[in-house]
């Protein structure tokens, strides 16, 4: 792994300077935020942004491999989130909001039976996280790899996102499902701009499209 630059936010100012100039960053980071990025290219949070405190950002690679962090504009990530953008990528679009304690996990590990699991590669089979646009994961909710959350949708507190989310609904529980659709309640939604930031392309995954019902 190349060496990583971590920032705390507030705590070491020159390294949020840093990489800003190459990460394009363009919102409002708060106190405590931990930020671990080998290439900063490779992460990109958007103009009206607020990333809360004790919120980790985790942008790191092995040997150069798949990682990445695209984050819309005009997002909150609340406290204490945990975004690991490291064997594959996260993008979350436009407006989207994120509630306390919620992870999102772009890769996991490879798990042979004859090696250390730390030790192992990245699964390629199963990777990247899209969040769309005004979507809401409730706090404590964990969104695992190879998932779509679509444009709209709900994600209920404390839920287990592990099969992709169409766009609209409202999933609950471990792990989540279909308990309802937000165009029951309105016949007129807001427009909020584009789905999902501009990111690197982003191969097809092996998550479904829709959510466990």
């Amino acid at each position: 792994m190349r060496n990583s630059i971590r920032y705390v936010a507030r705590l070491a100012g020159f390294h949020l300077r840093q990489i800003r100039a190459t990460a394009r960053i363009d919102a409002t980071i708060m106190a405590y935020v931990n930020i671990v990025v080998d290439d900063p290219t490779r992460l990109r949070i958007g103009k009206g942004t607020t990333v809360s405190p004790f919120t980790e950002i985790n942008v790191t690679s092995r040997d150069g491999g798949r990682s990445g962090v695209y984050i819309g504009e005009r997002v909150t990530v609340g406290m204490g989130c945990n975004l690991r953008g490291a064997g594959g990528i996260i993008e979350i679009g436009d407006a989207a909001q994120l509630g306390q304690h919620v992870s999102v996990i772009a890769a996991n590990h490879q798990f042979d039976p004859d090696s250390l699991i730390r030790d192992q590669p990245w699964s390629t089979t199963t990777v990247d996280v899209r969040i769309e646009s005004d979507a809401f994961i409730g706090c404590g909710s964990q969104v695992l790899p190879g998932v779509t959350i679509g444009r709209g949708a709900v994600v209920a507190a404390g839920s287990l996102v592990r099969e992709s989310v169409p766009a609209w609904a409202i999933v609950a529980g471990v792990p989540a499902r279909i308990v309802g659709s937000r165009l029951a309640h309105s016949a007129s939604l807001p427009d909020t701009g584009s789905s999902a930031v501009g990111g690197p392309a982003t191969p097809s995954r092996n998550g479904s499209s829709g959510a466990e019902t």
